[in-house]
């Protein structure tokens, strides 16, 4: 019976390690926040496109503010929301989830132990202003993934998704000198409390592309900025 046991958590783990390498679609439903004819992917940067002004020096820029996080372009699957018993609380799930982000950046900026940028409440001459557009969000279905780890696998269609696009603005000129733009997949797990609640997912990968974000302000020439595993090692 043991080995009966470890071969079927064998046959798990390798299901969820393939369907988490899948975890990342490709972002194709680019909006005019940013201007997506200049994006490109780059291995050095974990967003799927990017795009830096060359020639920027961005060692005169000293402080960060994180406009107010724009919802205008998100794309909103009714049937999603509808079959997630959260219909009718569209407009209350945008704002919090907008709030959620521009706090999660802040935040990340706040802890960066290398203090690369000093955050200021309006835009400064000295500094540069961090745009962020959230374009798409799928709530993730608590009652479905009740049904289990072998359920969980099955129906990789059930997945709570996200989008974002970045652009980052010279404090003093307005110009355009960075863009970014991406999606993620929850991660795949054997068990994770994320399934319980309606934005966790969401709210995970907004925290890990802050940090991304942070780890790019502070990037080295040459250095690879690696993007994270598509498998989730914290059930919380």
């Amino acid at each position: 019976m043991k080995i009966q046991r470890q071969r079927v958590l064998i046959v798990l783990l390798i299901a969820l390690i393939f369907s988490g390498c899948a975890g990342k679609a490709l972002y194709k439903a680019r909006t005019d926040f940013v201007d997506s004819s200049v994006m490109t992917a780059r291995l050095d940067i974990p967003f799927q496109w990017a795009w830096i002004k060359r020639g920027v020096d961005w060692k005169q820029y000293t402080d960060l503010y994180v406009a107010e996080v724009n919802t205008s372009y998100l794309a909103i699957a009714d049937d999603w929301w509808q079959e997630a018993a959260r219909y009718g609380k569209i407009e209350e799930d945008v704002a919090e989830i907008a709030g959620f982000t521009r706090r999660a950046f802040i935040e990340a900026f706040q802890k960066d132990r290398n203090r690369r940028f000093r955050i200021v409440q309006h835009p400064s001459e000295y500094g540069v202003v961090l745009e962020l557009a959230i374009t798409e969000v799928t709530p993730n279905k608590p009652l479905l993934k009740a049904a289990g780890i072998t359920a969980r696998i099955a129906n990789q269609s059930n997945k709570s998704t996200v989008s974002f696009e970045a652009r980052v603005r010279d404090g003093r000129t307005n110009e355009v000198i960075a863009m970014f733009a991406d999606r993620e997949a929850e991660k795949s797990s054997l068990i994770n409390i994320k399934h319980a609640t309606w934005y966790s997912h969401v709210h995970s990968i907004v925290k890990e592309w802050a940090k991304q974000c942070v780890a790019i302000a502070n990037k080295r020439p040459r250095e690879i900025i690696k993007d994270s595993s598509g498998f989730d090692l914290k059930p919380w």
